[in-house]
């Protein structure tokens, strides 16, 4: 397999959660390495999430011991203190730092990284309302890690708005879309960063309709990451 590090982007409710599960578990039978997922890169995130208390400590620490470049880690400062100063956009952060350092690490060890939200997805999530304009401190950040989003292989998982609204809206999780009364406005901000982020890295994407069944989106992601 060409690429170690594998992401899903696209609007929350569009599944990518749930194809990503697909994917692991297929490619557990067809390889020996290691199929490292979110949930083993972000165990301090949880306990940030449930003991807001800690979120500041976390963040410092992270930042302190992460390899992320010194450029990257003002620019997520400067980001934070911008847009406001609040749990989700510290914890969004310190996301970023945690999968900065594990896919620097999967380049060089025998893993493949899979994520149904990484870099990608949380440098979006910061702003969120926000729109990623070139040379804004998003955008800074972003060329800050050029070089280590452009190794990866993307899918970009699409669907309609009223299909992931739904889907939003009825769910369980709990998060700052599912309240919203502006959701549609919320995802057209959120595929719009998308759009731009990709249009500005040199990846491998792979684009896939999350409106046809999971067992073919499932046999589209794996023939294509397979190919040499």
């Amino acid at each position: 397999m060409k690429h170690r590090v594998i992401e899903f982007v696209g609007v929350p409710g569009c599944g990518k959660s749930t194809i990503t599960k697909h994917v692991v578990d297929k490619l557990k039978c067809l390889y020996k390495d290691d199929i490292i997922v979110r949930s083993d890169i972000s165990v301090h995130i949880n306990i940030m999430w449930k003991q807001r208390w800690t979120i500041p400590f976390f963040f410092i620490y992270h930042t302190i011991i992460s390899k992320a470049g010194l450029k990257t880690k003002y620019n997520l400062l400067r980001f934070i203190c911008q847009y406001s100063i609040n749990s989700f956009s510290i914890i969004y952060a310190t996301y970023i730092l945690l999968f900065i350092d594990a896919v620097k690490k999967a380049q060089n060890h025998n893993m493949i990284i899979l994520l149904d939200e990484g870099i990608i997805q949380f440098l979006t999530s910061i702003p969120h309302e926000y729109t990623i304009i070139e040379g804004n401190v998003t955008d800074r950040i972003l060329n800050s890690i050029n070089e280590l989003l452009n190794a990866s292989c993307i899918i970009k998982c699409t669907i309609r708005d009223e299909i992931a609204i739904n889907r939003i809206r009825t769910r369980g999780k709990v998060d700052r879309f599912q309240y919203n009364e502006n959701l549609k406005k919320l995802l057209a901000v959120k595929g719009s960063n998308i759009t731009y982020i990709l249009s500005r890295i040199s990846c491998r994407i792979i684009n896939i309709n999350m409106e046809e069944t999971i067992e073919h989106n499932t046999e589209v992601v794996i023939n294509e990451i397979l190919q040499k």
